[in-house]
């Protein structure tokens, strides 16, 4: 069991730290800010769930009160940038270009694989 994409989405987002940056080259502030990020996420998550489930266990609940996962499209709470998504395989990746890639556009996979079925 892990954290799970959504909360992955929002703990990177937290950290500022882009979704495809590998976690070997992190230097030390930023391994300190994604750990910092992990807990606050993590407890404001907890905390949010019970507000709405007390001490039932939800399962697949909607989570509206996450601010980035599931956003694409929508400004970003922190910078009013546009909230970006990039897919790949069984599952999206959400992120802010201005707080997490300095602006930068991720590629999305999803168009190389269609172009890919139509040469076969």
């Amino acid at each position: 069991m892990g954290i799970g994409n959504a909360y992955a989405d929002e703990i990177l987002w937290e950290a500022g730290l882009s979704p495809f940056k590998s976690t070997t080259s992190l230097d030390p502030q930023e391994t300190e800010s994604l750990h910092r990020a992990i807990k606050t996420v993590l407890w404001c998550g907890i905390g949010e769930i019970k507000k709405r489930v007390g001490d039932e266990l939800p399962i697949k609940k909607p989570r509206e009160f996450l601010r980035i996962h599931n956003k694409k499209g929508e400004r970003c709470p922190r910078c009013e940038d546009i909230i970006q998504w990039v897919s790949y395989r069984d599952r999206n990746t959400y992120y802010c270009s201005g707080c997490q890639t300095q602006d930068r556009i991720l590629k999305d996979r999803r168009y190389s694989r269609f172009l890919k079925l139509i040469m076969l």
